[in-house]
């Protein structure tokens, strides 16, 4: 992918109850554009064509109002590799287009994404920079439970299910360490927002062309 005629590329990441979303919003404050790739694949379920292909694999079950029912399908693909690899046919491929459009497109010359699974699926050779959010597991559990009103266990079995946090650590250019409070965690980010200048583009790969 060409330096000179696309933005710097930096990604948001990091596990559930991390506190990715409370530091893209702080990112926000300082006059940056970020995009929520779950955001983007939200509007890709809500698509016809993918609506039609999921409940031909899944079926009507997962179907309400003509609309796919998330937790419906998300009860279907968890622990299932099989049923997940299916999804994943179905819905990546769009998103990642849908991706390279807005890069494609950008005016700005700074784009972030905020990606959950970024190290999971591979798609950190995409981006220039990664930022992960990083928080202990405790903290974490304590935030989702608050958030969504959950058991414990299923944040729990989430959380196992995802890459490990030292690893994303090693995988990431940046690290930010959300386990005290709101002030603290604003100066990381203050901190990191002043290193972004002196950042340069890297030789990365369009969104478009991962398998």
């Amino acid at each position: 992918m060409q330096q000179e005629f696309r933005p710097l590329l930096i990604t948001i990441t990091g596990g559930i109850g991390s506190g990715k979303s409370t530091i893209s919003n702080i990112i926000r404050s300082y006059g940056y554009e970020i995009f929520s790739a779950d955001k983007i694949g939200h509007e890709i379920l809500q698509e016809p064509k993918v609506i039609l292909q999921l409940e031909n694999q899944f079926g009507k079950e997962i179907i309400d109002n003509q609309q796919i029912n998330r937790f419906k399908l998300s009860e279907i693909v968890f622990n299932n590799k099989e049923n997940l690899a299916i999804l994943n046919k179905i819905t990546h491929p769009q998103i990642r287009q849908k991706m390279q459009n807005i890069i494609e497109s950008a005016t700005n010359e700074i784009l972030f994404f905020e990606i959950p699974l970024l190290f999971e699926s591979g798609m950190e050779i995409c981006f220039d920079y990664t930022l992960n959010i990083h928080a202990d597991t405790c903290k974490r559990i304590e935030r989702v439970i608050k958030r969504d009103k959950v058991d414990s266990q299923k944040i729990i079995n989430r959380i196992n299910a995802q890459m490990n946090e030292n690893l994303k650590i090693s995988k990431a250019d940046f690290t930010i360490y959300n386990n005290s409070d709101y002030s603290d965690l604003k100066k990381q980010v203050e901190i990191f927002i002043k290193r972004i200048p002196k950042l340069t583009k890297k030789h990365i790969i369009k969104i478009t062309a991962l398998k």
